[in-house]
């Protein structure tokens, strides 16, 4: 997922190369609606060693993937993790990101190997992490990749040498269409969303790349980071003239604008198969249902350790939500987990 200024708020979102930002199981009863089991019940994941983690995806299994920081301040202790059990696990001795995690449990992210390198894409599996590799790009720079988003075939996609990669069994390409730069997320039939160079959010399905827009002024920028099986995308939208920015539900043509908690901003970052979106908007981490954008907190069982969920990044298909809070002991910014009371 890095600091991103008015494009996406928050630590520890996605980086662009050599510049910090502000970045199914299948149920017989179907998929179940998040919001429609009440409570949660909130799990603070802990962390690798330091005060600093996050949670970038969980998958419908429940484990969950994502950085843990060991030293404040210092992106080069950052270290991929996966938490599954109740144990938090390094997942590489080298600095990194775990970006994602599909239903077979195979883990996608990057890592700086050795530190000092740029970075490059890995899959995990089987208790191995596999370099993906890069494609190296007219210059004469090192080569780097950076992997975001893998589904239930193992198909990865994210970036490398400035334009939106596509990786699947040893194969890595880019788009045939160069003005795609960013590819974040993908669905189970292979659709992808993104950024292009035009600083547009994107939709990449049957062999077509369709610029999908922005809310209001087209000068504005847009993201989309997530797509589910039903095509629907969420990303966020420059407002025009306020400099903030709105979470967006995309479907069918149509952007449609999700509002915010408080008056100011709003960024999506996941959605599932029930069409449950999660993200984070004035300082919170939020999860939007039938119409309504709705503060986490204000769903979590009474007397936990929690001072505030701050974002949320990723909803598997049974409600179960991941991202960033605030817990009271010990102290700090660690990664949650969200689990609907049945």
């Amino acid at each position: 997922m890095m600091l991103i200024g008015q494009r996406v708020r928050g630590l520890l979102s996605f980086p662009r190369m050599g510049i910090v930002i502000i970045f199914c199981i299948f149920l017989k009863i179907g998929p179940v609606s998040a919001f429609s089991q009440g409570l949660y019940t909130v799990t603070d994941l802990g962390t690798l060693g330091g005060e600093i983690s996050t949670a970038y995806a969980v998958n419908n299994s429940g484990t969950v993937v994502g950085v843990s920081r060991m030293t404040p301040n210092d992106w080069s202790t950052d270290f991929p993790f996966v938490y599954s059990n109740g144990v938090m696990t390094a997942l590489s001795t080298y600095p990194g990101w775990a970006t994602g995690i599909n239903s077979a449990g195979q883990i996608t992210g990057y890592t700086y190997t050795p530190p000092g390198y740029p970075p490059h894409g890995f899959l995990y599996e089987n208790g191995t992490l596999t370099d993906i590799g890069a494609l190296r790009g007219s210059s004469s720079g090192p080569a780097y990749s950076l992997a975001y988003g893998i589904n239930a075939a193992g198909v990865i996609v994210g970036q490398t040498r400035n334009e939106a990669m596509i990786y699947y069994q040893g194969d890595m390409s880019t788009f045939s269409r160069r003005a795609a730069l960013y590819a974040y997320g993908i669905n189970d039939s292979n659709a992808v969303v993104g950024m292009l160079a035009s600083d547009h959010a994107f939709v990449f399905q049957n062999n077509r790349l369709l610029d999908i827009g922005t809310l209001e002024d087209k000068s504005e920028v847009s993201v989309a980071y997530a797509i589910n099986s039903s095509g629907q995308a969420v990303g966020y939208s420059g407002m025009a003239g306020n400099s903030t920015q709105h979470a967006f539900l995309y479907q069918n043509g149509v952007m449609r604008d999700l509002g915010t908690l408080r008056g100011g901003y709003s960024i999506a970052r996941g959605i599932n198969k029930a069409g449950d979106v999660v993200g984070e908007s004035d300082g919170s981490a939020f999860l939007y249902h039938n119409g309504v954008m709705i503060d986490l907190d204000t769903l979590v069982q009474p007397g936990t350790n929690l001072f505030r969920l701050e974002m949320a990044f990723g909803i598997n298909d049974l409600g179960q939500i991941v991202g960033r809070g605030w817990f009271l002991n010990p102290s700090g910014d660690r990664p949650f987990l969200l689990t609907p009371m049945r």
